[in-house]
């Protein structure tokens, strides 16, 4: 098996179980961060991604619904999308990846795995990431300066999505990834994620 996980900035994947056969089903919806009456840094910390919504939706899930509607966000458009339905199907677990999901109050009971890179690789990502959406290098390089290592380092501080992860994944090359912390609950179906993970990255 390829030892390769999505080339993200900054990741964290939370893994919410229950009783259901094979599956999995993730959503990160966003809110616009336009205004002008808040620090860029602010905005984007406690505005831009609706966590609310999401956790409504990860509540959904461990309740047995079979979907959730969100609102999606165009990050090349900058505007909140058409409302969605999201089907879970007959999911085992539900997938929650993106930046601040250790905010999320269904955080608590779910399995984190965190992918770390360094802020030099972080930097680089975001750059080959956010370019080819037609922003020019100096407002990628503003954006990050101003806006999303600011926030990383606030959210790190305000809730240790690293030391509180059940695995740590040294992802600085995403065709090596290397396990370096395991942490797993016992009994299932959690063992069943740590042998996933230890087979993948063997």
């Amino acid at each position: 098996m390829l030892k390769m996980f999505k080339q993200e900035p900054v990741l964290g994947i939370y893994l919410l179980g229950r009783l259901a056969s094979g599956g999995a089903a993730g959503t990160r919806p966003h809110r616009n961060c336009s205004r002008t009456d808040r620090s860029e840094l602010d905005l984007y910390y406690d505005e831009r991604y609706d966590l609310p919504e999401l956790d409504r939706c990860v509540q959904a899930f461990a309740d047995g619904a079979s979907a959730c509607r969100y609102r999606p966000f165009d990050g090349a458009g900058e505007r909140i999308g058409e409302p969605r339905e999201l089907s879970f199907g007959q999911a085992a677990f539900l997938i929650v990846e993106g930046v601040f999901v250790a905010r999320l109050a269904a955080a608590e009971r779910a399995v984190a795995i965190f992918l770390d890179i360094s802020r030099e690789e972080a930097w680089r990502r975001v750059v080959a990431r956010d370019m080819p959406k037609g922003r020019t290098e100096a407002e990628v390089r503003r954006r990050i300066e101003q806006r999303y290592l600011p926030a990383h380092e606030r959210y790190a501080d305000a809730h240790q999505p690293r030391d509180r992860a059940h695995l740590v994944i040294d992802n600085n090359d995403p065709l090596a990834a290397r396990l370096i912390h395991a942490r797993v609950p016992a009994g299932q179906p959690w063992e069943a994620v740590r042998e996933a993970a230890e087979t993948l990255l063997r």
